[in-house]
């Protein structure tokens, strides 16, 4: 059941969103979460290691590696209430233990991502250099999985709100706008900082 959840709401998830909406195991889904992290980790590693040498770059590799089942456990949670407020202000009740439920199949897509830069890692590693044309063509994947994630998360947000699609899109990237302006802030004010002496 968890194995075609996961491909019903990575391959047709308009058919698999709504009969998650009626309800599946929060701890359950936490797991998942959790595993995607893990999984992701484990990809990532594994693409530092057979990437061409990049010297102090492949320290930075591994520590972004590393948090990967934080971050992703940490936005899973933070999607959800971000959504669930934009929710209730478009008028709907807040539903955002259902909407952790549902949306925590849309993250498993995300190890997409760590495949891709698996196969990036091989195809520089063949060309004997970072960031080879080839690699960087196939790199460009990265941009269709995550608008096909948006997707994904979209139907997830109407399958539990039922809102509108342009509604739910909103909705859906509403977290996005909150990090990026929370990073614009921290940018800004370390700018003041700095150029006041004291940074």
């Amino acid at each position: 059941m968890l194995i075609g959840d996961v491909a019903g709401m990575t391959l047709r998830p308009w058919r698999r969103a709504p009969l998650l909406a009626e309800g599946r195991p929060l701890p359950l889904a936490a797991v998942l979460v959790i595993a995607t992290g893990l999984a992701s980790l484990g990809l990532s590693l594994a693409g530092v290691a057979v990437e061409p040498e990049q010297g102090a770059q492949r320290g930075a590799d591994i520590g972004a590696s590393v948090v990967l089942p934080v971050l992703f456990a940490g936005f899973w949670v933070i999607d959800a209430l971000v959504v669930d407020a934009v929710a209730q202000l478009m008028g709907r009740p807040g539903r955002r233990r259902r909407y952790l439920e549902v949306s925590a199949y849309a993250w498993p897509l995300l190890v997409v991502f760590g495949v891709v830069r698996l196969v990036q890692a091989y195809v520089d590693r063949a060309a004997g250099m970072p960031a080879s044309d080839a690699g960087n063509a196939i790199g460009f994947l990265d941009f269709a999985l995550l608008a096909w994630f948006v997707v994904v998360v979209t139907v997830a947000v109407r399958a539990v709100y039922d809102l509108p699609a342009a509604s739910a899109l909103a909705a859906a990237l509403a977290p996005l706008a909150v990090v990026a302006t929370l990073l614009m802030v921290l940018l800004i004010a370390g700018a003041v900082l700095h150029g006041a002496g004291t940074g």
